[in-house]
């Protein structure tokens, strides 16, 4: 009876474990490298999965894996234009003209979502996820405008990091910049900076110089008045068509709201 105990303890163990094992599966599948949220962070098929205030806390933050490859994304861009990773979505185009927003998805699109975010909060990296998935789903039908809102209160990095991504945008290369920093959130020093700037091709000495000398910063704060003057109070944050949403919502919430504008 003790070794039949044992036994149907070991079983329901190793039960667990698999159980365990094939839900982060699940979530790599579905989301990239990052884990599960933990239990401070809310979670559900129609909710937010987190965000961070201006004047908020920390919390329990998940991390991400550093290395060359981007996760969840729609592919790392060569300096000759090919897509390592995934095939480029058809009809999807990018911009990233100095001193003005970057986008990418349909010049026409009768969809425009502009994104609030910071590249050091891992809830935005989590919309970033969520907006390479409605870009590769919609196509040209949507485009998705990109605006800096680095909360350096508790993000001391995200400053810097949103003038490394314009630094890069002068040069013609935001989207694979902004790929680096969301990958590699929690590695975002001048050093790391510099080293992605390398990894995707930019002139470095011509990028080190602007990122040192402060010449990028007055994109990233113009962006900044902006988010104050639209009410906007945390990251990641969005409007659809104008319609404000706050929050690092799943991609089925946004499909609602997507949908919904395009039948109009």
């Amino acid at each position: 009876m003790r070794v039949l105990r044992r036994t149907h303890r070991g079983l329901v163990i190793i039960t667990a474990w698999v159980l365990a094992l094939a839900g982060c599966l699940d979530d790599v599948a579905s989301d990239g490298t990052t884990p599960r949220p933990t239990a401070s962070v809310r979670s559900s098929d129609d909710g937010p999965t987190g965000g961070h205030a201006g004047a908020g806390s920390r919390g329990t933050e998940p991390r991400s894996r550093s290395g060359a490859g981007v996760p969840g994304g729609l592919g790392m861009r060569d300096p000759k234009g090919t897509t390592s990773g995934s095939r480029p979505t058809p009809g999807v185009m990018k911009g990233s003209a100095a001193g003005k927003p970057p986008w990418k998805g349909g010049v026409k699109a009768k969809v425009i979502i502009e994104e609030f975010t910071d590249f050091e909060c891992p809830f935005c990296q989590r919309g970033w996820r969520v907006m390479n998935r409605v870009i590769r789903h919609y196509g040209p039908k949507v485009r998705l405008v990109f605006r800096h809102m680095p909360i350096v209160k508790i993000h001391p990095q995200a400053m810097q990091a949103s003038e490394a991504a314009v630094c890069a945008q002068r040069q013609g290369k935001f989207w694979a910049m902004q790929d680096q920093l969301f990958a590699n959130n929690m590695r975002l020093s001048r050093a790391d900076l510099i080293l992605y700037a390398r990894r995707i091709g930019l002139d470095v000495p011509k990028f080190t110089k602007a990122l040192d000398s402060g010449a990028c910063k007055a994109q990233v704060l113009r962006d900044l008045k902006l988010a104050k003057k639209r009410g906007v109070t945390g990251t990641p944050a969005f409007f659809v068509n104008g319609f404000k949403i706050e929050g690092a919502y799943p991609f089925a919430h946004f499909k609602k709201i997507i949908d919904v504008e395009l039948d109009n």
